[in-house]
Formats: C-alpha cells, structure tokens, sequence
C-alpha cells in the first residue's frame, strides 16, 4: 500500500444508525452455556450489525410442563431492539420433560420431539407459547439447527421427519402469528441439496418464507455454487423462497474444536475470511448473510450431561475472545479480535443505507510488468469483483485474489481501466479501515474521462475501489 497516498479512514457506524444491511452475527448456544450475553449488546451494536441469531432452547424455556419462561430471552431481544438490531430465533432442541433420551444429552441438542404424540403436543404449545410472547418484537423464526447432519438429528438425519416438524411448527407458530416469517433448512453440508429435495417432497416448502445454510470451508467461493444448486431445487418445486447465510466462520486459532478446528490459523487469517466471506455474499440474492459467532465458546455438540469433559470443547469461533472457567463457560472481558475490527470497518463503509448489486465502470486488464513487483501483476482472471452502488449513485468495487488463506499471506499489484476521474477515486482497506488516494504515477489518460490504473495493490482479502462519495 506504500505506493499510495493516506487520506483518511472509515468512519464506524453503530447498528441503530443503519437504515438497512445485509450484515448479521449468531450470538449462540444461549439455551444451554450461561454467559454473560449483556457484555455484546453494545459490542455488536459497535460493529454496525442488523441481524442477530438467537436460539431459544425449548428445556430451558419449559422446566415444568405447560408453564414458560422467557424472561431470560426477553433480556436479551430487548437489548438488541433498542440498538438497532432485529434478533430472529431458533426454535430447536429437545425437551428431558418429554424425551428421555434428552435426560443425558447437553441441553437435548439432536432430540427431536417427533416420537410419541406427548412430544409433538408439547413441542407446538412451546412454539405457539413463544410466538405469542415474541409477537411485535421478533417475526423471524428459524426451525431447528443444522438437522441434515446426525449430531443434531441424533437417530440419524432423515428429510422426511424434518419436513413433516416444519409443517406442524409453522401451523403452531401462525395460530399465534398468522404473519410470522419461517425458516427451514438450517442446513449444515452444501450437499444437503438432496436432503432438502426430500424435505420439500413432503410440501413443507410451502410452508415457509425461506431456507437457511451454513458453509464453513477455507474455499471463500463455495457459497455461489450452494446457492445456485438451492435454487435449482426450489424451481423444481415452484417455491419462491429466500435463502439466507445462517452461520458461516473459522476459528482464530487452531487448538480448539467445531469446523475447520484442524487449520493453522489465527486471528488475521479469520479477519481474511470474514471479509472475503461477507463481502463475496453480498453479490449474492441473499435476505442476509450471518457470521458465526459473537464470542469464544464450547462447542457442546456431543457432550453428556454425566460427563462434564465430554462437553469442555472449546470453540474459538467469536469476534471476540473470552476466558474459560473450570466448567467451560466464558468468563472475563470480551476482548475484540483482528476480526471485530475487520467487521466494524465493512460496515463502516457500506454505511448506513442498504447498497445495491450492480455493475459498475471498471476493467480489469492484462499487464505485462510491474517494477514494484518485478513481476507479471495479478491478471483479470485471478480476481473475485464485487461492485456495488448506493442511493446516492456512488459507486465502489470490491476485488481480491482468490486463493488459500491458511497457506499464503498474498500482497501484488494489478491494473485497473475506470471511466472516472481517478482523482475522485479513493482504495480503501477494510483491515485496516485506511482510505487511500492514488497517486499521478499510478494513473494514465487512456480516452477522455477514462484512466489506466497501474500498480494499484491487491491482496487475498477485499479492499475497496470507490468513488469519494462513496465513503460517507
């Protein structure tokens, strides 16, 4: 970045300032690992994000049949209201009141109430009891968690039964919220396309206003590809459906458990993605698209409610960091990650107005030498671009080299051709939250009003060419 010239950085936005955006987080496992979730309220509300995923957890909210209490939940969507942020909630887990084979498993994850008649009955009077509650407050409500795999469909994952759960759950839902907004899938694998084939087979599709995906895979391209075979099944069955990025992250580091446990990373690796992941979404038809987690946990997938060990497997998946205490819960000062930052700063410069996806006047084009490298700079077709516009008709793109984030740190140049004026240009660094002019020697007239762009830099996470009116 030294061949440009520093001209400012990113001013933040808090959520309550956004009109509209794409941009959610998960603050999750809230039904069975108790921290203290009131020291994210205003660190989420710094980042600048719309969205937060919440789940329920049926046992904690019924302890004794037929009696509910939401107080707990009631905390924490009030909180996120008054700060500009629209919590959804996950309807999911068993119920040791109804199943016992809930009794040993950690907070009944992968239990589903479909097994006797008693279950089912008590599993639509919570959903009806917690639509009521929630009315005015949350319309968005998610079925079950990640129920194509076997740890959250313990007996084995079957289409079938969750299609038949997400009927009964939005009937039960719609006798207290005939306008509620229902979301199935939550689907954990990017082949679970032939899962939900089955899924819709039993007509739960048309039940629902959307269906929900995680990807977690070093590969940042692979959410194009999953939505694009989503939406070959919803054609087939004639469902317009939105879809939504439910959960999509990596660890900070390497020592602990959940997806992608196994990698060398660390904290500006997982900032890489993150932006990578979210911008790259962004180009997508998505409703929103949600980062995967708020703060360090225990994962808490297999673990056995007489075996406290079975269950102390951390997670480093949050923006934030946390201490763990002897029974695994997170405990200390949240501390914010390189990835935090890195969040706080994209929504700083999308600003406070939902951006469009739409083309914009920039090339690519081919080059044959840079001195600054000593080398061939980055070609048209080694770049991931993004482009976006606002309402005020600014425009901005933004462009990375796709490759592996654990194995490489890439910096290069490449060369641009922009019908603008390159002096109202400005590159900006979301990792960093710098802006940047670009220098004469960078530019040359190639026709009126459109400008050759050399040695401009690019790196294996997005930064951003924008117009000055872009940046607000």
């Amino acid at each position: 970045m030294e061949q440009l010239i520093k001209a400012g950085e990113i001013k933040l936005v808090k959520s309550n300032e956004v009109t509209f955006s794409k941009f959610g987080i998960d603050l999750p496992k809230l039904d069975r690992i108790p921290y203290d979730t009131s020291k994210t309220y205003d660190k989420l509300q710094n980042i600048g994000v719309k969205f937060v995923r919440l789940q329920s957890g049926w046992q904690k909210c019924e302890k004794e049949k037929g009696k509910y209490d939401f107080t707990w939940l009631d905390e924490i969507v009030d909180n996120f209201l008054k700060r500009g942020i629209q919590p959804w909630i996950t309807l999911a887990a068993g119920n040791k009141l109804y199943s016992k084979k809930a009794e040993d498993v950690f907070g009944a994850i992968g239990i589903p109430p479909i097994f006797s008649e008693e279950e089912k009955e008590g599993w639509r009077n919570f959903c009806k009891a917690i639509a009521k509650h929630f009315k005015g407050r949350v319309n968005m409500f998610e079925i079950w968690n990640e129920p194509d795999m076997n740890w959250c469909w313990k007996h084995g994952a079957s289409g079938k039964e969750y299609g038949s759960l997400v009927i009964e759950t939005c009937k039960a839902v719609r006798e207290e919220n005939k306008d509620a907004y229902m979301i199935g899938g939550s689907m954990a694998c990017k082949e679970s396309v032939w899962w939900l084939e089955e899924v819709f087979q039993t007509g739960a599709g048309k039940y629902l206003n959307a269906i929900s995906y995680h990807i977690y895979s070093p590969n940042q391209m692979l959410s194009p590809q999953a939505t694009r075979n989503f939406k070959a099944i919803f054609d087939k069955h004639n469902l317009s459906l939105d879809l939504i990025q439910g959960e999509q992250g990596c660890p900070s580091n390497g020592k602990g458990h959940g997806a992608l446990c196994k990698g060398i990373w660390n904290e500006y690796k997982q900032a890489k993605m993150l932006l990578c992941r979210q911008v790259t979404d962004l180009a997508l038809d998505l409703k929103f698209t949600s980062w995967f987690s708020t703060v360090d946990l225990i994962e808490g997938l297999n673990g056995n409610n007489h075996d406290l060990k079975s269950h102390l497997d951390y997670g480093y998946f949050g923006v934030l960091s946390a201490n763990f205490d002897e029974n695994g819960v997170s405990v200390g000062e949240f501390e914010p990650k390189k990835s935090y930052y890195a969040y706080q700063y994209l929504c700083g410069l999308l600003g406070k107005n939902f951006v469009r996806n739409e083309n914009v006047p920039i090339l690519p084009f081919k080059d044959n030498y840079s001195e600054l490298i000593y080398d061939i700079p980055v070609q048209p077709e080694e770049l991931e671009i993004t482009m976006f516009k606002k309402e005020n008709g600014s425009w901005g793109a933004s462009y990375f080299k796709r490759g592996n984030i654990l194995q490489n740190d890439f910096e290069s140049v490449t060369s641009l051709l922009v019908d603008y004026d390159y002096t109202k240009l400005r590159i900006v660094d979301p990792m960093t939250g710098l802006i940047y002019k670009i220098p004469e020697e960078c530019a040359k007239k190639h026709i009126d009003g459109v400008y050759k762009l050399f040695d401009i830099p690019v790196k294996d996470y997005p930064l951003f060419l924008v117009t000055e009116d872009f940046i607000e």
